[in-house]
């Protein structure tokens, strides 16, 4: 008995850090990976845009966006908002936690977007996605947070200022219009048959979270340690 009641606990022991062992990280940054205007241009420092995602314990994903300079410093010019994708079935309920530099914060909506809106000029195409309005004085360098019971899966960013010289000050990924890939995430960057980068980031996808293959492996071979301890015990 004693036997079966430590291998039970090595089992939940094992079974949360299976769960946390998934970490996801990669960036899109100017001149290769981002499209930008001047001023978020790589003559004028250029802009990054940075991504950390991890699996928690209890199965939601903790989503961590950063937004820069090419080079991990401030943008030239504050950022006025942006928009990460979403898949067309996420909706409120599927987000939550949000905070921008370490503070709380409410200032989303969920919505399709494209460049016929004035206020998104040159995006590319339309976007089903999180819009995010940057709290006042709070854009020069950006870290955004929150907590999602979707996994993540590849898609696309779009972000924005005011003018420059007249002229929008915008920035999105390279391959925007590019059909989002269906590989598995990964860390880095994906790459197409023939080597090249697939300029997309990580972001929430359209299915909730299933339990994944090394946890239920480590879960199947506890309970069959286990029963194995109880044949013993009876033989």
């Amino acid at each position: 008995m004693r036997k079966f009641f430590l291998l039970l606990s090595a089992v939940l022991l094992v079974l949360p850090l299976a769960a946390t062992a998934q970490t996801f990280s990669g960036m899109l940054s100017t001149p290769s990976g981002v499209t930008a205007t001047p001023r978020w241009d790589q003559a004028n420092g250029g802009f990054t845009f940075g991504w950390n995602i991890s699996l928690l314990g209890d199965g939601t994903w903790s989503y961590n966006y950063s937004v820069t300079g090419a080079n991990g410093g401030n943008l030239s010019k504050e950022l006025s908002h942006m928009i990460i994708e979403i898949s067309p079935t996420a909706t409120s309920s599927n987000f939550w936690n949000f905070n921008w530099n370490g503070t709380g914060y409410s200032g989303w909506e969920i919505a399709t977007y494209s460049g016929a809106n004035p206020s998104n000029p040159q995006m590319p195409g339309s976007m089903y996605g999180i819009k995010f309005d940057t709290p006042q004085d709070q854009g020069n360098s950006v870290t955004l947070s929150f907590i999602s019971s979707r996994a993540p899966t590849w898609g696309d960013f779009y972000a924005k200022d005011g003018t420059y010289q007249g002229n929008d000050v915008v920035a999105w990924n390279e391959d925007f219009l590019m059909e989002d890939p269906t590989a598995p995430a990964q860390s880095g960057l994906l790459q197409d048959v023939s080597g090249a980068y697939v300029n997309k980031i990580l972001r929430p996808d359209t299915v909730e979270i299933v339990p994944e293959p090394t946890t239920m492996l480590l879960f199947g071979t506890g309970l069959a340690g286990l029963g194995l301890v109880r044949r013993r015990k009876k033989g």
